[in-house]
């Protein structure tokens, strides 16, 4: 029993001395408060702010209502006083304040009961360069134009007794909110992409908005849609850096449309777009009677789209290159990518018969075109979407040079040697046998090479024309010993394989697959040699 006496009374010491503590704690903070409703300044300052809110703070100190002080003198006991005010604003990194000591040229008189308010236009000075001291950005930017980092921001103003340098009044202060609001997104037209054109016209041009409503305070929205026609020079720049720099360099807009809704249906009674032009157009938004809290000023990207189709792109670069020697021309030139095929036409001037080709390949070879004229070309793109108008060029194929081995005299013949060809013994396969000697059986005449039986030179005679052959010229050449075969007068023709000077009619050179094979006999003809067949002149170039 007399434990639990002691208990209780150790538990009541302990509840009495938390009270104690408890009420020391309380007239300590009656003390601080007391201190603090001491302060009693003779002058009220109060800072007043208008939404929406912005973050470019030219917008700040240009307006006559977003930031704005009110001063009151409370003591009736002073029938004046002077003061200046020292403003200060603080934010998410960001200091702003007039120097310490700074006065202002024109001092502010207040007089007892009397409120003055004065907005950021009247207080001009207070903002000038060379009056503010700024920490975390850069002052002469945000003049410029550099709007204000996102977050709180908070503005502190008080009143400086002009000639004692001392507060009086209390420290003013106004909060707000800086949520920079991102431009719109454009949707469609898609960037680049090809439009059909309708008739009658429509285009349905729309955009995502991406604000924060309640940053644009209670005023709606307003959407100018820009709209840009590219010059034909620049109509192959599709990227959206080529559009930007183009628009950038001062290319006036089309027509400006108006919208309060994000989308904007284009249609017949707008201005008539044209099939072929390539089209730009960028979105910007405001907030009815202001233009706040948008970043890029609320302009969005630009995007571009072709309306119909793009024209097919024309080649260029167009060259002939002509072989003096043989007359032969070797056309070509260069398209874009977009080409598919080409149509060349070639006619000689001034009335030779056009001739037309439908090609792949950016080059074409004519030949045995009649010379001594000036031929006029051209070549079109042919595209998915048609065929570009034709790019124009001409070029001469003057008269071959005259050849002396060509000029015709009838008193020419042609004498043969003997027939160099041995015949075989039918008796002895191994014994040879001349047309001169067929009596002996028992020895082998020594062969001319190969090799001087192609460098022997041929006499041909070429008759003029209407001229007939003369009697007594064989109707066939030499032909070569049968123990020489196919493959050692390749060999040799090898090393002697003449150009492609001669190739007659729809051949290519090195593309013989359509020749007929030949199963006669073999002659002895150098490479380079050229043959009479009736009124026909034919060039030995290779032997397959």
């Amino acid at each position: 029993m007399q434990n639990i006496i002691l208990r209780k009374l150790d538990i009541q010491k302990r509840l009495s001395i938390l009270k104690s503590l408890w009420f020391l704690v309380l007239l300590l903070i009656s003390f601080e408060n007391i201190g603090q409703t001491s302060q009693n300044y003779p002058v009220d300052c109060r800072v007043l702010l208008a939404p929406p809110y912005t973050g470019k703070f030219t917008d700040i100190t240009n307006s006559p209502t977003k930031f704005r002080v009110q001063l009151l003198l409370k003591d009736l006991t002073k029938s004046s006083i002077d003061i200046s005010l020292r403003i200060r604003l603080k934010g998410q990194g960001v200091w702003l304040e007039n120097p310490e000591g700074f006065i202002a040229s024109k001092p502010i008189t207040l007089t007892p009961g009397v409120p003055k308010t004065f907005s950021a236009v009247e207080l001009a000075e207070y903002f000038a360069p060379q009056n503010i001291e700024a920490q975390g950005i850069d002052y002469a930017q945000l003049l410029n134009g550099l709007p204000l980092p996102f977050g709180f921001y908070e503005w502190e103003v008080v009143a400086i007794e002009l000639y004692r340098n001392r507060e009086v009044s209390n420290v003013g202060r106004g909060k707000f909110y800086i949520q920079n609001n991102y431009p719109p997104l454009l949707n469609m037209p898609r960037d680049e992409s090809i439009v059909p054109a309708l008739f009658p016209q429509n285009l349905l041009f729309s955009w995502t908005p991406r604000h924060i409503t309640p940053a644009l305070g209670t005023g709606g929205l307003l959407y100018h849609l820009y709209l840009y026609e590219i010059p034909e020079d620049d109509a192959s720049k599709s990227s959206a850096a080529d559009i930007q720099a183009l628009i950038n360099s001062g290319t006036p807009n089309m027509q400006e449309l108006l919208s309060d809704k994000p989308y904007y249906n284009y249609g017949a009674s707008n201005l008539p777009l044209t099939a072929g032009k390539r089209y730009a157009w960028q979105v910007r938004v405001e907030s009815f009677g202001e233009n706040d809290g948008f970043l890029n000023d609320g302009y969005s990207d630009i995007k571009s789209f072709v309306y119909g189709h793009l024209p097919c792109p024309k080649p260029y670069n167009l060259q002939a290159k002509v072989d003096a020697d043989d007359g032969s021309v070797q056309l070509s030139w260069d398209a874009p990518s977009d080409a598919l095929s080409f149509k060349i036409a070639y006619n000689a001037q001034p009335t030779g018969i056009k001739t037309e080709r439908s090609i792949l390949e950016k080059n074409y070879l004519l030949i045995q075109q009649p010379r001594g004229f000036t031929y006029a070309w051209q070549v079109r793109s042919v595209c998915q979407q048609g065929q570009s108008e034709p790019s124009k060029e001409t070029f001469e194929l003057n008269e071959a040079p005259q050849d002396s081995a060509w000029i015709s005299d009838p008193n020419i013949t042609y004498t043969p040697k003997k027939d160099p060809k041995p015949k075989r013994s039918a008796a002895q396969p191994d014994v040879l046998q001349t047309v001169d000697d067929e009596q002996k059986t028992n020895e082998i005449p020594e062969e001319e090479s190969i090799d001087t039986i192609l460098n022997t030179p041929i006499k041909i005679y070429i008759p003029a024309e209407g001229e007939e052959l003369p009697e007594g010229v064989p109707s066939s050449l030499t032909t070569l010993p049968d123990n020489a075969t196919v493959e050692q007068l390749q060999e040799v023709l090898k090393s002697k394989k003449p150009t492609c000077a001669g190739i007659s009619a729809s051949y290519s050179c090195g593309n013989h697959d359509n020749v007929p094979q030949y199963n006669g006999a073999i002659v002895s003809v150098s490479a380079g040699d050229e043959i009479a067949m009736n009124s026909m002149v034919l060039s030995v170039v290779s032997i397959d």
